[in-house]
């Protein structure tokens, strides 16, 4: 009949229809719901077990059942009501007793009430990337609802039928609910070198940074000023540490951070203060540009917006110091 999840109906089925209630046992029913909180804790939504009734709009994603037992092909894992525009008050199906339910594996559950509630949100494409839940693929970790525009597809690409040529998952859920909880950050720690150590031009700056939705980059900053940004690793090297190389640079204390972000901004930093040569005395002893401020020398805040004059990269908020005509400015 009508999709009205108050009363429990649905356009899926034919007829009216019973599900075998979920067979797994409270402690995987309890992990299934803390992950399902987890995936959408970025978006203004509650996620709950308890039914708000017949007065409430509301989302009714069914863990439950066999596919049979709707009346439908019994290699279906879930299926819900979905377009382009999101949909309220509709019932999702997700056959948490089917055979590839993995015995009530909570994260494969988590990841199949998370796709099938998203396609009646406006998700109704398969992404081609099995990191975001509205992927058919498997085999590459925890699944998130990804800040990436991923190509569209099952078991290879095929186009996108909603949003153009790419899907980003993230960005279409947070322009539906809005902004609900920040994730944590990374973890970020230096491992090289050590504080107070001695160095001498292009060191090797060592680095950890670990998040469970993946560090998407990691910015090093001299002193204060960003000096390059490095892209996070692949999941299947996600435990490996970073290296760079640090620039040459006047002698003087030289403080470095790392700041390390996952894909919806969180950041975290980790910092060390090491020395090459001695501490600076004076602007003279600095490059073009810089003063002396307590042994290091370091460049004026990048306060230059677009378009705003400019000598070199470091005094740019965004873009870089660029030839316009017959002077600098900021640019893209």
């Amino acid at each position: 009949g009508v999709n009205d999840a108050r009363n429990n109906t649905s356009s899926i089925p034919d007829s009216s229809s019973v599900l075998s209630e979920y067979q797994w046992g409270d402690e995987k029913w309890e992990a299934t719901m803390d992950c399902i909180r987890d995936v959408y804790s970025p978006y203004d939504v509650e996620v709950t077990d308890v039914d708000p009734g017949t007065e409430v709009f509301h989302h009714e994603a069914i863990l439950a059942g066999t596919p049979g037992e709707l009346g439908l092909m019994p290699n279906i894992g879930g299926i819900a009501p979905a377009g382009c525009a999101p949909l309220n008050n509709v019932i999702s199906f997700s056959f948490g007793n089917a055979s590839f339910s993995g015995d009530g594996d909570p994260l494969q559950n988590c990841w199949t009430v998370a796709q099938e509630s998203a396609h009646a949100f406006g998700l109704p494409n398969h992404v081609f990337n099995c990191l975001d839940p509205m992927t058919y693929l498997q085999g590459c970790g925890k699944k998130f609802f990804r800040n990436q525009s991923y190509g569209c597809g099952e078991f290879e690409p095929a186009p996108c039928n909603c949003s153009g040529a790419t899907q980003n998952s993230h960005v279409e859920l947070r322009t539906v609910f809005g902004d609900g909880v920040q994730p944590p950050p990374p973890t970020v720690s230096i491992l090289l070198p050590d504080a107070d150590a001695q160095v001498e031009d292009n060191f090797v700056i060592f680095w950890d940074a670990q998040d469970e939705r993946l560090v998407d980059h990691s910015d090093l900053y001299i002193n204060g000023s960003k000096y390059t940004e490095i892209p996070g690793h692949e999941y299947a090297s996600r435990a490996d540490n970073y290296d760079t190389t640090a620039p040459s640079l006047p002698d003087g204390y030289i403080d470095i951070e790392i700041k390390a972000y996952n894909g919806l901004g969180s950041e975290a930093v980790s910092s060390v203060r090491v020395l090459k040569g001695s501490p600076c005395a004076d602007k003279g002893s600095c490059f073009e540009f810089q003063e002396c401020n307590a042994g290091r020398c370091e460049y004026p805040a990048a306060n230059s917006q677009l378009g705003d004059a400019c000598d070199i990269d470091f005094q740019c908020a965004e873009g870089v110091c660029g030839e316009v005509g017959d002077s600098k400015s900021c640019t893209n």
